[in-house]
């Protein structure tokens, strides 16, 4: 390629297709690298869960301390030296620290708040944060309806505790609309009489919420299932809203995937280098 990074970034389209997905690393300088995973919308669904489920452990073979820069793809319109300069130009201007730098902030920030009047109580699997008593409300509905029904919890980073979002009776090839794209959430899904339980995270979140909800999760899931008594049938996790698709909360529960004949774990995917 080109010396010129402006023209190398652009010509990342010519390399790439509508429907195949790639993990894509460019390097910015001698000790720097940007990392594009491309999953484009259209590709399928199990390339899309090969993808996913195989992105933290390239960061962890590679090392999360040389990616300074992650752009998630979702069209080969994203793959342009204009998406970069827009990504770098908004993370300067709201938040000029680094991702690891924010990290560490709120780790401390949470740190010392733990130690006066915290609103959260931390506990061996994670942190518990009170639920809004409509929130209780309507779990307590959805555990006795036989009705499709959507129900999404969020946290309210302000007075942390989990709220009530929207609730909506929906078919399930409108679930993934149904989730907000720049936020993470907790949502429930029925259908069937079989619950899902769908945790979305997206990379371009707040690195607060991310923090929030990943380690709050564990907590939620033990009192939905223990204390609440809800069977939780499917249990999804993505960055990408886009995954949440039709045939991902139809497909066949856990235990009925593990007892199918000649079931096989997908091959991770193979890497593309550009030349």
């Amino acid at each position: 390629m080109q010396s010129d990074f402006q023209k190398d970034f652009d010509q990342l389209q010519s390399f790439t297709t509508d429907t195949d997905p790639a993990y894509i690393l460019y390097k910015i300088n001698e000790s720097d690298l940007l990392f594009l995973p491309y999953v484009p919308a259209s590709a399928k669904v199990r390339d899309k869960m090969v993808y996913a489920s195989t992105r933290n452990t390239l960061y962890k073979e590679i090392g999360t301390e040389k990616f300074a820069v992650t752009i998630f793809a979702t069209s080969k319109n994203d793959l342009t030296y204009q998406t970069y300069d827009s990504h770098m130009k908004s993370e300067a201007g709201e938040k000029p620290e680094s991702e690891k730098e924010k990290a560490l902030r709120f780790v401390r920030e949470a740190e010392t708040e733990a130690h006066g009047t915290a609103t959260r109580r931390q506990i061996s699997s994670g942190i518990s944060f009170p639920m809004s008593d409509e929130a209780q409300s309507a779990l307590e509905n959805l555990k006795t309806t036989n009705e499709q029904t959507f129900l999404e919890l969020r946290i309210n980073t302000e007075t942390e505790m989990i709220e009530l979002g929207q609730q909506a009776s929906i078919p399930p090839s409108q679930v993934a609309t149904a989730l907000p794209a720049e936020s993470p959430r907790f949502s429930l899904f029925k259908s069937d009489s079989l619950v899902s339980f769908i945790y979305t995270c997206p990379g371009t979140s707040k690195v607060k919420e991310r923090m929030l909800y990943s380690s709050s999760r564990g907590v939620l899931l033990n009192y939905l299932t223990t204390q609440l008594g809800l069977q939780i049938d499917r249990k999804i996790e993505t960055s990408d809203c886009v995954d949440v698709t039709e045939e991902l909360v139809q497909q066949p529960i856990l235990h009925e995937v593990k007892q199918t004949p000649g079931f096989a774990r997908p091959k991770p995917p193979a890497y593309r280098r550009i030349p």
